[in-house]
This record gives C-alpha cells, structure tokens and sequence, in this order.
C-alpha cells in the first residue's frame, strides 16, 4: 500500500502505473525477505535457497495475478448486472 500511495499521491503517476509499481515493490520485497532468510542456513545449499527464493517469487507473482483476473471478472459481472 505504501508503494501504491507514493507512486500515486507523490509522484502523480497513473492508476495503471501506481498498480504496476506497488506489484513490482512487493515483488521484490518478498524476493528480498526469501533470499535473506534462505542465506542464513547452511552455505551449502546455495542452490535450494535460489530454488525457495524463486519458488516464493512464482507463487506471489500466481498469486497476484489470480486476484488480478478475479477482480477483473467480478467487475464485468457487476457492470452486466
């Protein structure tokens, strides 16, 4: 949300631009969490914690766009009504 307000209220950007940049934010604010968290367990398993890190990113990423596209049609659903 912080994202969101800054790029909307601060910067003056779209709608569109303001979303696109709040997704990217949290994006990488949840990639960055993953990857500190999986680097502080054995250095060994360097390549599981890549794996972890871009398995969280993927399922955020799903995630986002599920509601994305539920959002899209309950608001079709709502304009036909």
């Amino acid at each position: 949300m912080l994202g969101y307000y800054v790029a909307y209220a601060v910067l003056l950007w779209s709608t569109f631009w303001s979303v696109a940049a709040a997704t990217l934010l949290l994006s990488a604010a949840v990639s960055g969490t993953a990857a500190f968290l999986s680097s502080l367990h054995d250095r060994r398993t360097i390549g599981m914690n890549i794996g972890f890190s871009c398995a969280l990113t993927f399922l955020l990423l799903a995630f986002v766009g599920f509601c994305m596209v539920m959002g899209i049609l309950a608001a079709t659903v709502v304009m036909l009504v």
